[in-house]
């Protein structure tokens, strides 16, 4: 098992589901991520990982979205959400509160991020699906004192450290 899939697997144990601001910013961590589809009437997120895809559900049935399905397509794990029943619009997100900070982007780690192996040297990576978002990311990452750097436009990256 890679190292990411390590660090992945451990965050989707967590025991935080009864903090519902927590959970909040998770998930709009996740749904900046790159593995998220929309279209006018649903989110898709798509992923490889069954303990991803239990913590994504675990996450979305805590904030009271009942009405989901959960498909597997080959290696494939979806779940798809009506985006009726998702309310952005009551997340409060303080991206100068470092907990806040914490949740979000622990949820886009989750939702599309990587890690490599400590014994050389930390490369942490997060990819967005759109420029905006990706540049939107780096504001809130960087309010976090985190010192990262873009690519390709739709990622953010940090390289050759010792400590994350």
């Amino acid at each position: 098992m890679s190292f990411s899939k390590e660090v992945k697997e451990e965050l989707s144990k967590l025991t935080n589901l009864a903090n519902k601001k927590e959970l909040k910013l998770e998930f709009l961590g996740y749904l900046e991520s790159n593995h998220i589809e929309e279209s006018k009437k649903y989110i898709k997120y798509s992923t490889e990982s069954d303990y991803n895809i239990d913590r994504f559900a675990k996450i979305i049935r805590n904030l009271g979205i009942e009405n989901f399905k959960i498909d597997i397509c080959g290696k494939v794990f979806c779940i798809v959400i009506n985006k009726k029943d998702v309310s952005l619009e009551t997340f409060d997100f303080n991206t100068e509160i470092i907990d806040d900070m914490k949740s979000f982007i622990r949820g886009l780690f989750m939702g599309s991020g990587s890690i490599n192996n400590p014994e050389n040297k930390y490369h942490l990576e997060f990819r967005s699906k759109k420029y905006r978002r990706c540049k939107e990311d780096y504001r809130y990452v960087r309010n976090c004192r985190f010192k990262f750097k873009t690519k390709r436009k739709y990622y953010l990256y940090k390289r050759r450290r010792r400590n994350i």
